[in-house]
């Protein structure tokens, strides 16, 4: 059996999940989060409501939360029989090419699993440094995909996913 997630789907959940998630994760009340956050009521004055969001404070319990507790899952060691490029320090130092050492790779997988409930890593290759490297995609980044179930167990069978690369030391990452 095939199940597919179309797009409608995921952009429900963007809206009604994730950006309010997203939006504690960052601790940064802007304007228009505020508005977001703070609807306006029926027949309220444009003044009164622009009162309300200036004096409004959203005190955030959830991002402390759950960096606290993606800092404990980040105890842990790495077995002798993992993977050479886990080992080795010259590129255990860089495991996406954005610099990251394989704690910060996984402290940032953690607290994004944490808060929306699941993430993508993906394994890539650059064929210019010669080296794979780690990419973390959240799942705003997924446009749709599709499920293969067999016995009981879901399967990715097909992503679309939102990638972007960047130019980092004159070299295209």
């Amino acid at each position: 059996m095939r199940i597919d997630y179309r797009s409608d789907l995921w952009q429900q959940l963007q809206d009604q999940v994730w950006t309010p998630i997203r939006d504690l994760l960052e601790e940064c009340w802007s304007l228009e989060k505020l508005q977001r956050h703070i609807p306006r009521r029926a027949a309220e004055p444009r003044d009164a409501y622009q009162m309300r969001i200036n004096s409004a404070y959203l005190d955030n319990y959830f991002s402390p939360a759950i960096r606290s507790y993606a800092a404990l899952l980040g105890e842990y060691d790495i077995s002798d029989d993992a993977p050479e490029v886990f080992l080795d320090e010259d590129t255990s130092s860089n495991v996406d090419l954005m610099g990251s050492d394989l704690r910060s790779f996984l402290a940032s997988v953690d607290i994004e699993a944490l808060a929306l409930g699941a993430c993508a890593i993906f394994v890539d290759y650059n064929s210019k440094l010669e080296t794979p490297y780690l990419c973390l995609t959240s799942l705003e980044e997924i446009f749709g995909l599709k499920v293969l179930v067999e016995e009981g167990q879901h399967y990715i069978e097909c992503m679309a996913v939102h990638y972007t690369t960047e130019e980092l030391d004159g070299k295209d990452v």
